[in-house]
């Protein structure tokens, strides 16, 4: 590596670095106060997400290169003037746009009554039972998860919302075999995270299946997010300071996540909702409380990790969590259904909840034998005969294990990394992220579509670390990395993965170098004035300059 891309390495390095503690890296430096195993996971966390923000930097200056030296050949192409595609986000249920009523009207009513300032407030704290207006039974549960598994889960959520999108404050990923791309700068070791993420959603389904009386062999997952939740950007240019690029900020989407809400009421299947949180109340964020807004009384829940909250998603239980004021809460939402799975669940997905099935169902069953103890669950139903389609869900997870395979040895180029962050982090019905699988579908340019959408340069329309303001970057990282005891990976680490970045980067350096020095000696000189460093080409003919340097194209 060359001193110049040294050098240019180490500056996106320290504004990633920057962007790590925005993100939320701060949290997962807490926990691992605890052991020296625990500070080392977290180094390597961070390391892992600096490299995806400097792949990712390193991405767009190649691509401010190639538009130097196409400006130079004279074959930039104008962009198209025309309206973008999409600059507003997905409306609400049925297009209602109001955080009031979502377009239910029983909602809207029960947010009239209920909602209103001077109500007395209940803070629930430990783990137990809590009744909702009409009986039903709110529950708490402590030490779903160990602490290092909170720290992985939380180490893996950080990495792969670097380069997503998020919406007002709210980064969402929701979980699908699509993730384990998102993890592959990760380091290898401690089993694949995404493994993890099944087997703990795998996990709360049972509890909520016995806690609930509910029948295990028809209860299923219908959907599972990891969420991370801030203070919105108050100014466009902030939208990218945590390493996701905010486009509700950037749209001026009509969107809040704190807004009181029944969850039935975003989708008519969900029968069950359960919240696993991954950091701490008061001391990872401020904000953020659960609310349920009863009658009476609103009960308040103050997250810790670890703790899982388990509730009906119906009518009774309208309920918020408060805007976050300062710092990051995350947390991994869940919500469990009964009605038949959809005819078109993708066949790796399903895989992947078959084998977290097998998996635990095997782990409570070797722990029953060990303690000679009976375990608390309905018995599991009879494996069916594998159809076509579930035999290339298995094939899909086989692959996708090679996948996850790769950790600490894949990164996502920026095409393609736009593609994985249009499907993971923007809801199904986002016109953004059509536009954005519409365009990959069709060979065309995904990020001058993603410009286009935003209404932004396509040079600005990214969430990668900016060289500038290096030095205050990385004396904030340092401060950081000092007062938390994890010591900072050298600016070497990331070559291997980053070679064919830098020999990419170098080679289209040199050949705009040489290309600038070409033009500047064939221009004829001005009196008076030297020749000019550079200049556009300047056709002789009314046919246009052929254009040398397409192998960049």
């Amino acid at each position: 590596m060359s001193n110049a891309d040294a050098t240019l390495v180490a500056s996106f390095r320290a504004s990633a670095l920057g962007q790590w503690h925005a993100a939320g890296g701060d949290v997962l430096e807490r926990r691992a106060q605890d052991s020296q195993s625990a500070l080392e996971f977290a180094a390597s966390v961070r390391e892992a997400f600096v490299l995806v923000q400097t792949a990712a930097a390193l991405d767009v200056h190649q691509l401010s290169l190639l538009r130097a030296l196409r400006e130079l050949n004279g074959s930039v192409e104008a962009l198209t003037e025309a309206s973008p595609p999409v600059v507003s986000g997905a409306p609400g249920k049925d297009g209602y746009t109001d955080d009031h009523s979502d377009g239910s009207a029983a909602q809207g009513a029960l947010v009239s009554s209920n909602v209103r300032p001077g109500k007395p407030e209940e803070t629930f704290s430990g783990s137990g039972e809590l009744h909702a207006p009409d009986g039903s039974v709110r529950y708490v549960f402590d030490g779903l998860l160990s602490a290092s598994e909170c720290a992985r889960l939380l180490g893996a959520t950080l990495v792969a919302m670097a380069g997503a999108f998020s919406q007002c404050g709210q980064t969402r990923l929701g979980m699908s075999p699509a993730l384990a791309a998102r993890m592959g700068a990760l380091p290898a070791g401690g089993g694949p995270p995404l493994g993890l993420l099944y087997s703990t959603v795998e996990r709360v389904r049972r509890k909520v299946a016995r806690t609930y009386g509910a029948d295990l062999g028809q209860l299923r997952v219908s959907d599972a997010t990891l969420v991370r939740l801030r203070a919105a950007a108050e100014e466009a240019r902030d939208a990218s300071e945590t390493g996701a690029l905010d486009v509700g900020v950037l749209r001026g989407d009509h969107f809040s996540y704190h807004r009181p809400h029944i969850d039935q009421v975003s989708v008519q299947e969900y029968e069950y909702s359960a919240l696993l949180y991954l950091a701490r109340h008061g001391e990872d964020f401020d904000g953020g409380r659960l609310v349920f807004h009863d009658p009476e009384r609103d009960v308040v829940l103050l997250p810790e990790p670890g703790t899982l909250v388990a509730f009906r998603s119906g009518n009774t239980n309208l309920h918020c969590v408060e805007r976050v004021s300062r710092g990051s809460r995350f947390a991994l939402t869940m919500w469990f259904t009964s009605s038949p799975p959809p005819a078109d669940l993708d066949p790796a997905h399903r895989a992947m909840l078959e084998w977290a099935k097998e998996s635990v169902g095997a782990a409570e069953a070797a722990a029953a034998a060990a303690s000679h103890a009976t375990v608390d669950a309905a018995p599991a139903p009879p494996t069916p005969t594998p159809t076509p389609e579930a035999v290339a869900g298995l094939q899909g997870l086989q692959e996708l294990q090679g996948l996850q395979g790769l950790q600490g040895q894949a990164l996502l180029g920026r095409e393609a990394e736009l593609v994985s962050a249009s499907v993971c982090s923007l809801p199904a019905n986002d016109t953004l992220g059509h536009a954005l699988r519409y365009t990959h579908a069709r060979g065309g340019q995904v990020a001058q579509t993603l410009a286009r959408g935003l209404r932004l340069p396509v040079n600005e329309a990214h969430c990668a670390p900016p060289a500038a303001a290096a030095a205050a970057a990385a004396a904030a990282a340092a401060a950081a990395a000092a007062a938390s005891g994890c010591e900072l990976a050298p600016a070497e680490a990331p070559s291997t993965l980053l070679r064919s970045r830098l020999q990419t980067h170098a080679a289209m350096a040199a050949t705009l170098q040489r290309a600038q020095e070409a033009r500047a000696a064939a221009a004829p000189p001005v009196a008076g004035v030297g020749a000019p460093a550079t200049m556009h080409a300047q056709p002789t003919s009314g046919a246009p300059a052929e254009d040398d340097f397409s192998c960049f194209d």
